[in-house]
């Protein structure tokens, strides 16, 4: 069966090569890859047409095209019955096309498939996030394979938005014929913290706030704490992080305030306790236990010396 892999492309001359590159050792004769572009004015294009089978612009007269714009020009102009798509960003791993073939070959009542994603960088929250995405139908457009034919079927193709697009149409999908989710599908990608990240920790340390508001007594004020420092580590620490303007990682930092508010004691010092708690789940679910770099040079320094 061939399949037709579709990705949507936007200034990525740093992305787009090595997805390409991991696809292209995948491929079969009668597979195609399509790009489609919004209108670059990096060297995007200059590759895509190098590379991919065939290359459309998608552009209006305010600029670039959406990607769900980008995403259903793709399938209209894809030739093959099994449509995959992907972003410049992902990175299939050996076997993902195979996978998706072995899928729709196996089962020809099959109309939509969907994985996992995994966060390049191996970060334990983001994976979390993405398998618990994929769970609930929240399936990656950099994950994401149907059969023309049910796409065909549907009203209306991927909406014309810049974000969700790939929600929306598996969803549509799944309801109008058979769906499934195969675990062994797996796509890696940098799932960065302004796309993945933020917004499920806020929530969650807003949800403990609030909880911790219900449950009351020093239980309920240490949860409450947890929540504002796993929210505001995410919302602040990160960002001044990111400027590289410290060196200390935050669960050091958030061990020496719940050390303080340990010692302080009382509804306040139980608060503040929970506050170090929450910034040290923080680092510990989005980085994995570390140590600050001076921690990390002393022991290396202690190691030469024996």
């Amino acid at each position: 069966m061939d399949i037709s892999i579709v990705i949507p492309t936007l200034n990525e001359e740093d992305n787009l090569p090595e997805c390409v590159e991991l696809l292209e050792n995948q491929m079969y004769g009668g597979d195609e890859l399509i790009i489609v572009d919004g209108g670059s004015d990096d060297g995007t294009i200059e590759y895509a047409k190098e590379h991919a089978d065939r290359v459309f612009i998608a552009t209006t007269e305010e600029g670039p095209s959406t990607i769900g714009a980008a995403r259903h020009i793709g399938v209209l102009k894809s030739k093959n019955p099994v449509i995959a798509q992907t972003d410049a960003d992902g990175r299939p791993p050996d076997g993902w096309l195979e996978t998706i073939r072995l899928n729709f070959e196996s089962d020809d009542e099959l109309d939509v498939l969907w994985g996992n994603i995994q966060d390049t960088n191996g970060v334990p929250i983001r994976n979390l996030i993405g398998q618990y995405s994929t769970l609930i139908r929240g399936a990656s457009g950099n994950n994401t394979a149907f059969t023309k034919e049910a796409y065909m079927e549907l009203e209306q193709g991927y909406p014309n938005i810049s974000f969700g697009e790939d929600f929306r149409i598996i969803n549509r999908l799944a309801s109008n014929g058979k769906a499934k989710r195969d675990p062994d599908l797996v796509m890696r990608m940098n799932m960065d913290r302004s796309r993945y990240q933020t917004k499920p920790i806020m929530m969650a340390g807003l949800t403990a706030v609030g909880l911790g508001h219900v449950v009351g007594g020093n239980g309920g004020g240490a949860i409450q704490g947890a929540g504002l420092g796993l929210a505001g580590t995410e919302m602040t620490y990160e960002q001044i992080a990111e400027s590289k303007k410290v060196n200390i990682h935050h669960d050091s930092l958030g061990a020496h305030i719940a050390s303080f508010g340990s010692m302080l004691g009382g509804g306040l010092g139980t608060k503040i306790a929970g506050v170090g708690a929450g910034m040290i789940l923080h680092h510990w679910g989005t980085e994995g236990m570390s140590f600050s770099p001076t921690q990390l040079q002393a022991m290396s320094e202690k190691q030469e010396r024996e």
